[in-house]
């Protein structure tokens, strides 16, 4: 719905395509038009995102709770996010839109990697993924789910056992997935 990125992680084609693509927001209609027509094929899963920052557009917890209305129950709506803008005020609509699940992008345990392969800021993001899964315990919310995902990029493969210890004491799915040269816009030396 939105194609702006604020992070500048090495494992992302983003950064390499970012000025040659043409940037905006969704415009409403064309939204409800997509999900309008979904609708009639029932899809098992949408997910709100593509190479971009789902949280960056304002509209998003209205846009999800559209797609949670018009699609129901049997189909799962999620979103991919590196959680560096949550907020509690995001933070509490997104638990109120039906959102099923977010992924958060973490892609380091320790300030320095996370740092260095997302270029985002460390406290800013460990506090918003902290709050969200306190408030979710605190208003016994079943959803979203929040699933943690770690691309395994080389800087951060020592941390790998550290981060998923961490997280899952915290009672939060952590995971790993194997890097991927997004069609070859991704410096592997990186």
């Amino acid at each position: 719905t939105i194609s702006y990125c604020n992070a500048h992680c090495l494992f992302c084609a983003y950064p390499a395509v970012a000025d040659t693509i043409s940037h905006g927001i969704m415009e409403d209609a064309v939204y409800k038009k997509i999900i309008d027509e979904a609708s009639g094929y029932q899809p098992k899963r949408i997910s709100l995102l593509l190479m971009n920052e789902p949280l960056l557009d304002r509209k998003l917890p209205e846009r999800i709770a559209y797609a949670r209305e018009k699609l129901g129950e049997g189909t799962e709506v999620t979103i991919t996010s590196n959680g560096s803008v949550l907020t509690p005020k995001i933070i509490g609509r997104l638990i109120d839109s039906g959102l099923d699940r977010i992924k958060i992008s973490i892609q380091g345990i320790t300030r320095d990697t996370y740092e260095r392969v997302m270029g985002l800021n460390y406290d800013r993001t460990f506090k918003g993924i902290n709050l969200l899964v306190d408030t979710l315990k605190e208003r016994r919310a079943s959803r979203p789910g929040v699933v943690l995902s770690m691309v395994n990029v080389g800087h951060n493969e020592d941390e790998i056992r550290k981060y998923k210890r961490y997280w899952r004491r915290k009672g939060v799915k952590a995971t790993t997935v194997a890097f991927e040269n997004k069609g070859g816009n991704i410096k592997e030396d990186n």
